[in-house]
Protein backbone atom coordinates (compact mmCIF):
# COMPACT_ATOMS: atom_id res chain seq x y z
CA UNK A 1 0.00 0.00 0.00
CA UNK A 2 0.98 3.37 -0.38
CA UNK A 3 1.54 5.44 2.91
CA UNK A 4 1.41 9.47 2.97
CA UNK A 5 2.50 11.75 5.75
CA UNK A 6 -0.29 14.41 6.18
CA UNK A 7 2.51 16.84 7.61
CA UNK A 8 4.95 16.40 5.04
CA UNK A 9 3.67 15.13 2.32
CA UNK A 10 6.47 12.56 1.82
CA UNK A 11 4.95 9.24 0.23
CA UNK A 12 6.06 5.70 0.76
CA UNK A 13 5.37 2.21 -0.81
CA UNK A 14 4.76 -0.51 2.21
CA UNK A 15 3.60 -3.74 2.05
CA UNK A 16 -0.13 -4.59 3.42
CA UNK A 17 1.44 -7.03 5.96
CA UNK A 18 3.05 -4.73 7.95
CA UNK A 19 0.24 -2.91 8.41
CA UNK A 20 -1.64 -6.18 10.10
CA UNK A 21 -5.32 -6.57 10.56
CA UNK A 22 -6.14 -4.16 12.42
CA UNK A 23 -3.62 -1.44 11.43
CA UNK A 24 -0.43 0.00 13.00
CA UNK A 25 0.89 3.09 14.34
CA UNK A 26 4.05 4.36 11.98
CA UNK A 27 6.59 7.00 11.76
CA UNK A 28 7.53 9.29 9.19
CA UNK A 29 10.93 9.08 8.59
CA UNK A 30 11.36 12.66 7.24
CA UNK A 31 9.58 14.69 9.46
CA UNK A 32 8.90 12.43 12.14
CA UNK A 33 4.77 12.46 12.54
CA UNK A 34 3.12 10.06 13.76
CA UNK A 35 0.05 8.23 13.28
CA UNK A 36 -2.05 5.55 13.03
CA UNK A 37 -2.88 3.37 9.49
CA UNK A 38 -5.76 1.19 9.32
CA UNK A 39 -5.72 -1.95 7.15
CA UNK A 40 -6.75 -2.02 3.47
CA UNK A 41 -9.24 -4.87 4.27
CA UNK A 42 -11.92 -3.49 6.05
CA UNK A 43 -13.12 -6.83 6.70
CA UNK A 44 -11.03 -8.85 9.26
CA UNK A 45 -11.67 -12.21 8.91
CA UNK A 46 -10.02 -11.76 5.26
CA UNK A 47 -7.63 -9.46 7.12
CA UNK A 48 -6.63 -11.87 9.39
CA UNK A 49 -6.43 -14.95 6.66
CA UNK A 50 -3.84 -12.61 4.32
CA UNK A 51 -1.87 -10.46 6.74
CA UNK A 52 -1.94 -12.07 10.10
CA UNK A 53 -3.44 -10.75 13.04
CA UNK A 54 -2.16 -6.94 14.35
CA UNK A 55 -3.08 -4.73 17.52
CA UNK A 56 -6.65 -2.86 17.66
CA UNK A 57 -7.10 1.11 16.85
CA UNK A 58 -8.02 1.37 20.16
CA UNK A 59 -4.53 0.02 21.92
CA UNK A 60 -2.74 2.14 19.11
CA UNK A 61 -1.58 4.84 22.00
CA UNK A 62 0.41 1.93 23.45
CA UNK A 63 1.85 0.43 20.06
CA UNK A 64 5.29 1.68 19.36
CA UNK A 65 5.15 3.24 16.27
CA UNK A 66 7.00 1.45 13.32
CA UNK A 67 9.71 3.74 11.66
CA UNK A 68 8.71 3.54 7.66
CA UNK A 69 12.26 3.26 6.86
CA UNK A 70 12.83 0.38 8.86
CA UNK A 71 9.92 -1.40 6.78
CA UNK A 72 10.98 -0.11 3.63
CA UNK A 73 14.80 -1.80 4.27
CA UNK A 74 12.84 -5.25 5.39
CA UNK A 75 11.30 -5.21 2.26
CA UNK A 76 12.09 -7.18 -0.79
CA UNK A 77 9.76 -5.08 -2.91
CA UNK A 78 12.07 -2.17 -2.52
CA UNK A 79 9.62 0.13 -0.63
CA UNK A 80 11.14 3.48 -1.41
CA UNK A 81 9.56 6.83 -1.42
CA UNK A 82 7.54 6.88 -4.33
CA UNK A 83 9.11 10.01 -5.78
CA UNK A 84 12.18 8.14 -5.93
CA UNK A 85 10.78 4.83 -7.35
CA UNK A 86 8.64 7.41 -9.86
CA UNK A 87 12.28 8.86 -11.23
CA UNK A 88 13.39 5.33 -11.32
CA UNK A 89 11.06 4.40 -13.59
CA UNK A 90 11.57 7.69 -15.80
CA UNK A 91 14.84 6.57 -16.41
CA UNK A 92 14.36 3.25 -17.72
CA UNK A 93 14.48 3.11 -22.09
CA UNK A 94 11.38 1.50 -23.56
CA UNK A 95 11.95 -2.17 -23.08
CA UNK A 96 10.23 -2.14 -19.75
CA UNK A 97 7.11 -1.03 -21.71
CA UNK A 98 7.31 -4.48 -24.29
CA UNK A 99 3.71 -4.22 -24.88
CA UNK A 100 4.13 -0.69 -26.25
CA UNK A 101 6.22 -1.87 -28.45
CA UNK A 102 5.00 -4.34 -30.04
CA UNK A 103 1.52 -2.25 -30.40
CA UNK A 104 4.27 0.57 -31.89
CA UNK A 105 5.76 -2.41 -34.12
CA UNK A 106 2.74 -3.71 -35.31
CA UNK A 107 1.45 -0.12 -36.61
CA UNK A 108 4.40 0.06 -38.87
CA UNK A 109 4.05 -3.03 -40.78
CA UNK A 110 0.86 -2.42 -41.03
CA UNK A 111 1.01 0.63 -42.64
CA UNK A 112 4.43 -1.02 -44.44
CA UNK A 113 1.85 -3.31 -45.91
CA UNK A 114 -0.97 -0.83 -46.55
CA UNK A 115 1.63 1.37 -48.61
CA UNK A 116 2.33 -1.91 -50.28
CA UNK A 117 -0.82 -2.94 -51.43
CA UNK A 118 -1.67 1.04 -52.85
CA UNK A 119 1.56 1.15 -54.32
CA UNK A 120 0.73 -2.39 -56.13
CA UNK A 121 -3.13 -0.93 -57.14
CA UNK A 122 -1.42 1.92 -58.58
CA UNK A 123 0.60 0.09 -60.83
CA UNK A 124 -2.02 -1.99 -62.08
CA UNK A 125 -4.42 0.84 -62.61
CA UNK A 126 -1.53 2.38 -64.30
CA UNK A 127 -0.71 -0.42 -66.60
CA UNK A 128 -4.77 -0.65 -67.55
CA UNK A 129 -4.92 2.96 -69.12
CA UNK A 130 -1.35 2.88 -70.45
CA UNK A 131 -1.74 -0.37 -72.79
CA UNK A 132 -5.44 -0.05 -73.41
CA UNK A 133 -4.98 -0.28 -76.97
CA UNK A 134 -3.30 -3.42 -76.81
CA UNK A 135 -5.46 -5.20 -74.19
CA UNK A 136 -9.12 -3.88 -75.62
CA UNK A 137 -7.47 -5.33 -79.00
CA UNK A 138 -6.85 -8.36 -76.97
CA UNK A 139 -9.57 -8.79 -75.09
CA UNK A 140 -12.21 -6.66 -77.12
CA UNK A 141 -15.09 -6.83 -74.62
CA UNK A 142 -12.94 -4.34 -72.43
CA UNK A 143 -14.03 -1.89 -73.87
CA UNK A 144 -17.26 -2.03 -72.21
CA UNK A 145 -14.63 -0.35 -68.87
CA UNK A 146 -13.20 2.19 -70.70
CA UNK A 147 -16.07 3.54 -72.07
CA UNK A 148 -17.08 3.72 -68.60
CA UNK A 149 -14.22 5.95 -67.34
CA UNK A 150 -14.14 8.17 -70.39
CA UNK A 151 -10.86 6.32 -71.55
CA UNK A 152 -11.97 4.99 -74.49
CA UNK A 153 -8.77 4.22 -76.83
CA UNK A 154 -8.71 5.24 -80.29
CA UNK A 155 -9.46 2.02 -82.34
CA UNK A 156 -7.67 1.04 -85.70
CA UNK A 157 -10.07 3.00 -88.82
CA UNK A 158 -11.83 4.75 -86.15
CA UNK A 159 -14.10 7.38 -87.60
CA UNK A 160 -13.31 5.99 -91.17
CA UNK A 161 -15.67 3.49 -93.10
CA UNK A 162 -15.62 2.22 -96.55
CA UNK A 163 -18.15 3.46 -99.23
CA UNK A 164 -19.27 2.12 -102.53
CA UNK A 165 -17.57 -1.08 -102.51
CA UNK A 166 -17.07 -3.00 -105.58
CA UNK A 167 -15.50 -6.22 -106.62
CA UNK A 168 -15.12 -7.66 -110.24
CA UNK A 169 -13.64 -10.71 -111.67
CA UNK A 170 -12.24 -10.89 -114.97
CA UNK A 171 -11.09 -13.67 -116.76
CA UNK A 172 -8.76 -13.17 -119.60
CA UNK A 173 -8.11 -15.14 -122.55
CA UNK A 174 -5.60 -17.39 -121.60
CA UNK A 175 -8.24 -18.04 -119.18
CA UNK A 176 -6.48 -16.42 -116.33
CA UNK A 177 -8.87 -15.25 -113.25
CA UNK A 178 -8.62 -11.39 -111.81
CA UNK A 179 -10.36 -10.22 -108.89
CA UNK A 180 -10.65 -6.10 -108.56
CA UNK A 181 -11.84 -4.46 -105.96
CA UNK A 182 -12.65 -0.76 -105.00
CA UNK A 183 -14.22 1.51 -103.23
CA UNK A 184 -13.65 4.83 -101.50
CA UNK A 185 -12.55 5.51 -97.55
CA UNK A 186 -13.96 8.59 -95.88
CA UNK A 187 -13.82 10.05 -93.02
CA UNK A 188 -16.35 11.22 -90.90
CA UNK A 189 -14.23 13.18 -87.72
CA UNK A 190 -13.54 16.67 -87.89
CA UNK A 191 -9.82 16.22 -87.74
CA UNK A 192 -7.13 14.52 -89.44
CA UNK A 193 -7.22 10.86 -89.25
CA UNK A 194 -3.97 8.20 -89.91
CA UNK A 195 -5.27 5.41 -92.27
CA UNK A 196 -4.37 1.55 -91.17
CA UNK A 197 -3.30 -1.13 -93.17
CA UNK A 198 -6.10 -2.32 -95.59
CA UNK A 199 -6.75 -5.86 -96.01
CA UNK A 200 -8.33 -7.84 -98.77
CA UNK A 201 -9.54 -11.50 -97.27
CA UNK A 202 -10.93 -14.18 -99.95
CA UNK A 203 -12.85 -16.90 -98.59
CA UNK A 204 -11.87 -20.17 -100.25
CA UNK A 205 -14.74 -22.60 -99.94
CA UNK A 206 -12.46 -25.29 -101.20
CA UNK A 207 -9.75 -25.05 -98.65
CA UNK A 208 -12.58 -24.97 -96.19
CA UNK A 209 -13.68 -28.48 -97.39
CA UNK A 210 -9.91 -29.36 -97.27
CA UNK A 211 -9.92 -28.11 -93.72
CA UNK A 212 -7.12 -25.97 -94.73
CA UNK A 213 -6.59 -22.45 -94.14
CA UNK A 214 -9.88 -20.76 -95.82
CA UNK A 215 -8.73 -17.70 -96.06
CA UNK A 216 -6.15 -16.30 -98.43
CA UNK A 217 -5.49 -12.22 -98.16
CA UNK A 218 -3.29 -9.30 -99.59
CA UNK A 219 -2.78 -5.89 -98.41
CA UNK A 220 -3.22 -2.36 -99.86
CA UNK A 221 -0.37 -0.63 -99.36
CA UNK A 222 -0.13 2.16 -102.39
CA UNK A 223 -2.36 4.49 -99.75
CA UNK A 224 -1.64 7.79 -97.96
CA UNK A 225 -1.07 7.03 -94.40
CA UNK A 226 -3.70 9.96 -93.14
CA UNK A 227 -6.48 11.19 -94.76
CA UNK A 228 -8.06 15.17 -93.93
CA UNK A 229 -10.86 15.62 -91.83
CA UNK A 230 -14.17 14.87 -93.58
CA UNK A 231 -12.43 14.20 -96.63
CA UNK A 232 -12.33 10.87 -98.95
CA UNK A 233 -9.79 8.39 -101.22
CA UNK A 234 -10.93 6.25 -103.80
CA UNK A 235 -8.47 3.13 -104.29
CA UNK A 236 -8.30 -0.26 -106.67
CA UNK A 237 -6.29 -3.48 -106.08
CA UNK A 238 -6.32 -6.28 -107.97
CA UNK A 239 -5.66 -10.04 -107.04
CA UNK A 240 -4.35 -12.64 -109.86
CA UNK A 241 -5.49 -16.26 -110.57
CA UNK A 242 -7.93 -16.27 -108.27
CA UNK A 243 -9.22 -19.87 -107.73
CA UNK A 244 -12.76 -20.37 -109.17
CA UNK A 245 -13.89 -21.91 -105.48
CA UNK A 246 -13.45 -18.32 -103.86
CA UNK A 247 -16.85 -16.73 -103.10
CA UNK A 248 -16.75 -14.08 -100.91
CA UNK A 249 -14.18 -11.06 -100.31
CA UNK A 250 -14.19 -8.96 -97.46
CA UNK A 251 -12.35 -5.79 -96.72
CA UNK A 252 -11.07 -4.28 -93.10
CA UNK A 253 -8.56 -2.33 -91.49
CA UNK A 254 -5.86 -3.99 -89.45
CA UNK A 255 -2.85 -2.19 -87.51
CA UNK A 256 0.41 -2.00 -89.63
Amino acid sequence: MILNCEKCQTRYIVPDSNIGAKGQRVRCTNCQHEWFEPPLVEDEDMAEALYGTGESEDDSEEQTPLDISDIADDSDEGDEPLAEITADLDEKPAQDQPKAAMLVTNAKRSWASSAAVFLVFVLVISLFFAFRKPIVDAVPTTIVAYDAVGATPEIEGQKLVFEGMNAVLKVGEDKTRTFTVSGTIINLAATEKAIPRVKIILLDLAKIEAGDEAQDFWFIDTLPRSIEAEGSITFETSYPQIPETVKEVTVRFVPY
